[in-house]
């Protein structure tokens, strides 16, 4: 009868509907010893018989019952979540401070040796040139060469970090100004082409490039496309070719792709390339190429600093396709008709 199911379903409404809002265990224990004195309380002015009373008394002690367990594995859950939370906040606070610590340190010893280097550099190059007289005897001119040659490599791996550490700190010098994308490119295959004429490799530029121009800092994208070239001579083989084009792409903004014949790149290795010292060969490749793996790293970061994104496709043994992708608000009128150097042409 309704009159036997009404004290226990006020009870029971009241235990459940607080218990799944109760924000805590002590007072979803409370709000249950209140229903049960409810329910005892209400028993006294209604008509129930015993078997409903003793019937409806164990449901509803079993009813408050799983409501406190729920309540309390909920608060027990919750509280393990807020601590994992904690813990993990912890954590992600010390990553990012060692890893600002490890681009202070690498900033911090890459100016220290650059002095030295520099010098290293120009006094060498001051004595192969023989402006105090010329180096005798001809082994020692040899030497001097070698120095020459270690010392500019060194340098350039110090450059190279030094860029790392300034893009990990967000400190990189910066200067936007509105360049024709056919000079920077023309400019870039310029600066490789003796690397591409020493390891025996053709690199053509398209003659078809845009004379569209685009805002940003030139060096900075001009380093970029040399970085993606470099990578493509050390690793394509002696008589292959590399091709750089440049043109608008269908959403209005520019992408500049180079491309190579060379050993490729596996697919579960395209991501690490572009972490810092992410060099993926390890066969006859990498044996005899120079580098620290991180001209990818720098022309990814590049790339993000100017709202634009390096997307890469190769396939193992057939060669790759690198594509720098500037967004439509980068690309603006051409301030100047694009000059592109006779040496850079005859590439």
């Amino acid at each position: 009868p309704l009159s036997d199911m009404l004290p226990f379903s006020i009870a029971m409404i009241l235990a459940f509907g607080y218990g799944m809002l109760a924000p805590s265990f002590h007072t979803s224990l409370w709000t249950g010893l209140t229903a049960y004195v409810l329910y005892w309380i209400t028993v006294s002015f209604t008509q129930i018989s015993v078997a409903s009373l003793v019937t409806n008394a164990h449901f509803l002690t079993l009813s408050i019952f799983a409501v406190l367990v729920g309540t309390f594995v909920r608060e027990k859950l919750e509280r393990e979540g807020a601590n994992a939370q904690h813990e993990l906040a912890k954590v992600n606070g010390e990553l990012i401070e060692a890893g600002l610590a490890k681009d202070r340190l690498l900033a911090s010893v890459s100016h220290e040796l650059r002095t030295p280097v520099n010098a290293i550099a120009g006094f060498s190059e001051i004595m192969q040139q023989g402006l105090f007289g010329q180096v005798e005897p001809a082994r020692y001119r040899s030497y001097v060469d070698d120095i020459q040659t270690s010392a500019l490599l060194l340098k350039t791996g110090i450059d190279d970090l030094l860029d790392v550490s300034r893009l990990g700190v967000q400190k990189i010098a910066w200067e936007d100004s509105l360049t024709p994308v056919a000079d920077i490119v023309s400019d870039s295959v310029a600066f490789c082409q003796a690397d591409a004429t020493e390891a025996g490799i053709t690199i053509t530029l398209e003659p078809d490039l845009t004379s569209a121009a685009v805002r940003t800092d030139r060096q900075r994208l001009a380093q970029t496309l040399v970085n993606v070239i470099v990578n493509a001579i050390k690793f394509s083989g002696r008589g292959s070719e590399v091709r750089v084009g440049a043109q608008l792409g269908d959403a209005g903004g520019v992408i500049v792709s180079i491309s190579d014949t060379g050993c490729g790149i596996a697919p579960d290795d395209l991501a690490r390339i572009r972490e810092p010292f992410g060099q993926v060969h390890s066969d006859q490749y990498s044996a005899r190429k120079r580098g620290l793996g991180l001209g990818l790293a720098i022309a990814t970061g590049f790339m993000e600093r100017m709202d634009g994104r390096l997307d890469i496709e190769s396939v193992p043994g057939k060669g790759t396709i690198v594509s720098i992708i500037l967004p439509p608000d980068r690309v603006g009128p051409c301030a100047e008709k694009g000059r592109r150097s006779d040496r850079a042409l005859s590439a």
